[in-house]
């Protein structure tokens, strides 16, 4: 069957499966928040439990459903550039850098720990995140919550610069059907969705595709390889008095042709599938109980080889309020089954397959001093079959002088453990096994966040981050080869990250947003590294970005996003201005229309990666139709 016609098949299926009669709406009209409804969202990823983002003490930025809808992004990465305190950018059709804070590259963008509904994405296998699997159906995204800055004493090593929360809707706020369809110059999408009731649980089901148009390589030939791919999955939620039950799952698959020379196309495909049980239990007034598990499996069948990877993970978390203490405090037990194959040149991992199992028990607890002064102190502690003990904590100290004001400041330590890679990967003659060791730093921050009147709130944070044992590329050979992956590599960064929500009149708001990154690294003394210090990013000295909201009488809304982004050194790349808007209209009653338009300004730039891989992003139009009945 050709491959066109085989993404057809199961999303006419899905959509038929998908439809029936007609239930409520629950498509909420897309107006925007107020900035008063913005201070009062609520977020987990600071402190492990529920707490308002006005007062989370750290650098955290939510993308809302409400943001996700109007801007109308074709995938998860797009939607991420919505935030402020992250630096994305494209790759190639489906892959994406997304960093916080610096180590920005295919291959230093290790250092950001990315959940989607409590299961972690991040890959043993060289440390970061396969964003051409990571497939998410927009419209049921409930929020991002973006933080910027270590989270490992929560969330475990690897969460070292950052962490990403995807958090989906309730399947109570997901009832009756939505369908969406998506033509354009560079994409096309499908999708649909219907949520229903059974007793006194709630479901969803969904059904999506896509096909995606390969970018051409910068001063190279338009290739016009696609991307293809389906995805469907389900949620349950069961309400029980003080207990509740989700039970959600995904299963997915998408394929290409690589170029791999004048005549020559490789087959590449992924596919994937997960089930997430989550049952929680209020216990009593002030003691909450979550226990989470997962199996996840994931297929990846590329040019650089074949991976198979199946996860298990367990963890539980326990938050008790005791007097003035707020404490959270569990553990997890996460067991890997790793094998990767490669049969296109002398590069293996030895032993090509690995089991990994990783354990952990965290406590956090925060302290009520005053009425108005609160210290957080936490610490996890892991141990690893691959790399041993790591020790996590952090500290922090958060003041709210008055109900709108919030300043705070933390130090922490993270580290980033060894993937398969540094410390097996193999190549006769090339590349021979090291001792490789977990990355660390320390981080300082202290910020701000808060209103200025009624019409403004303000987010400013400075850090400063002290890293070791950051990996070079050592030659152990005359004069240089073989190499192995070694520690060598120290430095500092520091920055600051600040941005504003202004609302200029009834219906008109504007986000305005900047960030500020300098790295200063250096060799330990009598290390080398033939990368030239690669490992530490390469990433543009600041950011800007700009959004404008407005809803029209009668429900239509104009979305105008702006981004500059500064030069890229190593291997440079120009700075450049993006220009996105989305237009949407309510042409009758549960169905919009929307049109999106993305680089608008120039006819194609790019955004990093080395020639001749680097491609050009191309100015592109897209129409949606998004239907809710």
């Amino acid at each position: 069957m050709p491959a066109r016609q085989s993404l057809r098949t199961p999303l006419a299926a899905g959509l038929i499966l998908l439809a029936g009669p007609a239930a409520a709406a629950d498509f909420e009209r897309l107006g925007q928040l107020t900035l008063e409804e913005l201070t009062l969202v609520e977020v987990t990823s600071v402190s492990g439990r529920a707490e308002r983002l006005s007062r989370a003490a750290a650098s955290v930025f939510v993308v809302t459903g409400d943001d996700i809808g109007r801007a109308n992004p074709g995938t998860l990465p797009e939607a991420l550039r919505l935030a402020p305190n992250l630096s994305v950018s494209r790759v190639d059709t489906l892959n994406y850098v997304v960093t916080a804070r610096g180590f920005g590259g295919y291959e230093p963008a290790n250092k950001l720990l990315v959940l989607i509904d409590g299961r972690s994405v991040y890959s043993p296998l060289q440390s970061g995140i396969f964003w051409d699997a990571q497939n998410v159906m927009l419209e049921d995204v409930d929020r991002i919550e973006v933080v910027s800055g270590p989270g490992g004493t929560l969330w475990g090593s690897n969460a070292v610069n950052g962490v990403v929360s995807v958090v989906g809707k309730a399947a109570d706020a997901t009832q009756g059907t939505l369908a969406t369809a998506t033509v354009g110059t560079e994409d096309r999408r499908v999708a649909a969705r219907h949520g229903g009731r059974v007793g006194d649980a709630a479901y969803r089901i969904y059904a999506m595709g896509f096909d995606r148009r390969r970018p051409p390589a910068v001063g190279g030939p338009d290739t016009r390889d696609d991307w293809r791919g389906v995805q469907g999955g389900f949620r349950l939620d069961w309400p029980r008095g003080d207990l509740g039950l989700t039970v959600q799952g995904d299963i997915y698959r998408s394929e290409a042709e690589l170029v791999a020379g004048p005549t020559l196309r490789v087959p590449f495909h992924i596919q994937g599938a997960n089930l997430l049980g989550r049952w929680t239990a209020a216990l009593s007034p002030g003691s909450d109980l979550e226990v989470q598990g997962y199996v996840d499996r994931f297929d990846y069948n590329a040019t650089s080889g074949v991976q198979k990877l199946t996860t298990v993970d367990v963890q539980a978390r326990h938050v008790v309020r005791l007097g003035t203490h707020s404490l959270v405090w569990g553990g997890g037990y996460r067991v890997l089954r790793d094998d990767y194959r490669n049969p296109f040149n002398a590069f293996q991992l030895d032993p090509p397959r690995r089991w990994l199992r990783l354990a952990n028990l965290f406590v956090q607890d925060e302290i009520a001093v005053g009425p108005d002064l609160r210290v957080v102190l936490g610490l996890k502690v892991e141990d690893s079959s691959f790399t041993g003990f790591e020790y996590l904590p952090n500290a922090r100290v958060a003041w709210t002088p008055t109900e709108t004001d919030l300043l705070w400041a933390a130090v922490s330590r993270a580290a980033r453990a060894p993937n398969r890679i540094e410390r097996e990967l193999v190549a006769p003659g090339i590349l021979v096994k090291g001792d490789f060791e977990s990355e660390k730093v320390i981080a300082l921050e202290a910020g701000y966040r808060g209103a200025l009147g009624s019409a403004a709130t303000l987010s400013i944070t400075g850090f400063y981050n002290i890293y070791n044992d950051i990996r070079a590329t050592e030659p152990v050979g005359a004069p240089i080869l073989p190499v192995r992956f070694g520690n060598a590599i120290e430095g500092e960064t520091y920055g600051i990250e600040a941005w504003t929500d202004l609302r200029l009149a009834e219906g008109w708001q504007v986000g305005l947003g900047v960030t500020t990154l300098e790295k200063d690294f250096r060799l330990e003394a009598g290390r080398r590294d033939i990368t030239g210090l690669g490992a530490t990013g390469n990433d543009p000295s600041w950011q800007l970005s700009a959004r404008s909201k407005v809803d029209f009488t009668g429900g239509g809304w104009l979305d105008l996003r702006v981004r500059r982004v500064g030069a890229l050194p190593r291997p440079a790349v120009p700075a450049y201005t993006a220009v996105d808007a989305t237009l949407g209209w309510p042409v009758a009653p549960g169905l919009d229309l929307i049109v999106t338009g993305v680089n608008l300004l120039d006819a194609r730039h790019a955004e990093i990666g080395p020639p001749p891989a680097q491609r050009a992003f191309r100015r592109a139009v897209s129409l949606s139709a998004r239907w809710s009945f």
